[in-house]
């Protein structure tokens, strides 16, 4: 039975997209012009539909590459012996020759935010190509091109390839082998690699002369070594929702090691921003050699495909790559970092409330900010297991000590019922990982001697379970019901938050002046020492900006998830 105020009733039907267009659909017919050579276009037209259909049979359609036995997906069009390649019209000429000038007048590296550079055209004409022949070769192998979905049915209106590390859609994870069919993905190849490192050499370089804020390129943008890469072919009609990409290590999302993605063949809308919001995101042209690179404190961005501008990939990207119509994209990423996670501290006095995606923030002594912490997995776990437990809109849900609403007191089982659940232990092992996550980043911070005494480690054996719609009211309140021996020993308290983003109020005192800062889904604060007693509020919560993944998962209505952790006893 679902819990009505937390999830959407798993009876509404999942609406799959609409399907790809099959391979034959992508392939314009010609359509021979009024000259004298008329009737060897007309033959030339008849043989590429031929040699087009050869194809799509081969190839399969609507969910190729999904089922085992499917063909692999060919990215390039098939050129059979005595196709007559029909040359291109003077427009068709002249609009190059028009694209190429624009290109020189735009600034060839671009600085869209703090850790965000686009490299225009930084893939030369014989690069992409390279590039295309590379992915096509791979492509139509063992662990080629294939169209993902979900285990309902539906089915992202693209095709996939994934090198080093197989990416699921489903789970949100990576492995070793694909699930529907056991093939390993392919290895990246050594040449890919070398365009990604020449790409951040680049942009380090833009940095350095740039000069304003980014006296040290490294921090802005961190150097990665790419083990891992997601290469999606999208038709003219092709998607791709706002999303995150932080399904990688925590070691590597805590480091902020970039994405960088290539764009070959056509043009596409690509939205970014803060928030899971089309309306309020910006808007870029990724054209044919562009490189993006998004790290450091753009990292966690959300960013999508909006649509492919038709008819708009260069004309020898067709002639000498023969790339179907439709936008060919690769996006690395360095999957685990080994080395020591170094965050720079802001000041005490400094606003984090205003897109400072930092992974770790001192927010003040005793208290700090997880970014993004939990994992996609563990966000997926966290609220089915709340759920199984009963979780709803209209109460507070207690697990180990069961809190009265009514007397402000802990007790041993439910009064209403009697029940006992308990902490399940994968809740208690992610607030050991995060308190410890929070120590190594003490012990880095400058200023920080004992980290043990600025966040004493605790063992949770109390927690309270909200999920909330609206906030009616703005309460500020202090978790003080513990018993004396906890709150002497000032252990902390540590809350997740899953779901819609909320703005949390943090007074050091009960006044009318609060700090703020936005919470997101993933996020984990910890506060505890000299912060333990702070008073703290939910002023808002913000619809509509949890991450579609999250909601796609578990059907989650619009709100917030909260755990608040607690250590009842100390002996």
């Amino acid at each position: 039975m679902v819990i009505p105020g937390l999830l959407k009733s798993l009876d509404s039907p999942v609406q799959p997209p609409k399907s790809l267009d099959s391979p034959l659909q992508t392939v314009k017919q010609v359509q021979p012009r009024k000259s004298l050579d008329s009737l060897v276009q007309m033959v030339g037209s008849m043989q590429l539909s031929k040699s087009t259909e050869s194809k799509s049979a081969s190839s399969g359609s609507g969910a190729a590459g999904s089922d085992l036995g499917a063909a692999p997906f060919d990215i390039c069009m098939g050129n059979s012996k005595g196709t007559v390649i029909l040359k291109h019209g003077l427009l068709e000429i002249n609009r190059e020759k028009r694209r190429a000038k624009e290109l020189s007048d735009i600034a060839p590296v671009q600085h869209l935010r703090p850790g965000m550079v686009l490299l225009k055209n930084f893939l030369k004409p014989d690069d992409q190509v390279k590039i295309i022949k590379h992915c096509r070769d791979l492509g139509v192998g063992p662990g080629g091109f294939y169209q993902p979905g979900y285990r309902e049915g539906a089915k992202l209106s693209l095709r996939m390839m994934c090198l080093g590390k197989n990416w699921d859609p489903d789970s949100g994870s990576y492995g070793d082998i694909r699930r529907f069919d056991a093939a390993q993905p392919p290895k990246i190849p050594e040449e890919l690699t070398k365009y990604v490192k020449d790409a951040i050499a680049a942009s380090h370089e833009f940095l350095k002369q740039r000069g304003k804020g980014a006296t040290n390129p490294d921090a802005e943008l961190p150097v990665m070594s790419p083990d891992i890469c997601i290469v999606n072919f999208y038709t003219t009609s092709g998607k791709l929702g706002f999303h995150q990409d932080n399904n990688e290590q925590r070691s590597s999302l805590a480091r902020g090691l970039p994405v960088v993605s290539f764009s070959l063949g056509d043009t596409a809308e690509f939205l970014y921003g803060d928030v899971r919001d089309d309306d309020k995101a910006s808007k870029i042209k990724l054209e044919s050699g562009d490189v993006l690179i998004f790290g450091g404190q753009s990292r966690h961005i959300f960013h999508g495909v909006s649509s492919i501008a038709p008819k708009s990939a260069p004309l020898w990207v067709t002639d000498k790559a023969n790339l179907r119509p439709g936008r060919l994209n690769l996006t690395f990423r360095q999957y685990n970092y080994k080395g020591s996670v170094n965050v720079t501290p802001a000041p005490f006095d400094t606003c984090v409330c205003d897109n400072n995606t930092a992974p770790l923030q001192h927010l003040r002594p005793g208290m700090v900010l997880l970014k993004k912490f939990l994992k996609a997995n563990d966000q997926v776990e966290i609220f089915k297991l709340c759920h199984n437990l009963g979780v709803n809109a209209r109460e507070c849900l207690c697990l180990g000590k069961k809190c009265n609403q009514y007397s402000n007191s802990y007790g041993d089982m439910r009064p209403f019922d009697g029940a006992q659940p308990d902490i399940p232990e994968i809740f208690k092992k992610l607030v050991e990982d995060a308190i410890e996550a929070s120590h190594e980043f003490l012990e880095q911070r400058r200023g920080t001697s004992n980290a043990l005494v600025e966040l004493p480690p605790m063992s949770p054996d109390m927690c309270t379970v909200r999920f909330d719609t609206i906030i009616p009211t703005i309460v500020l309140r202090q978790d003080t019901d513990v018993t004396e021996t906890s709150l002497a020993r000032e252990l902390p308290v540590v809350s997740f938050w899953l779901g819609d983003s909320a703005e949390f109020l943090y007074p050091g005192i009960r006044d009318d002046v609060a700090s703020k800062i936005d919470l997101e889904s993933g996020d984990v604060l910890i506060f505890g020492s000299q912060s333990r007693r702070i008073s703290h509020a939910v002023s808002s919560i913000k619809p509509r900006t949890a991450p579609m993944w999250l909601v796609d998962k578990t059907d989650l209505q619009a709100g917030l998830l909260n755990l608040t952790f607690r250590q009842y006893y100390h002996v």
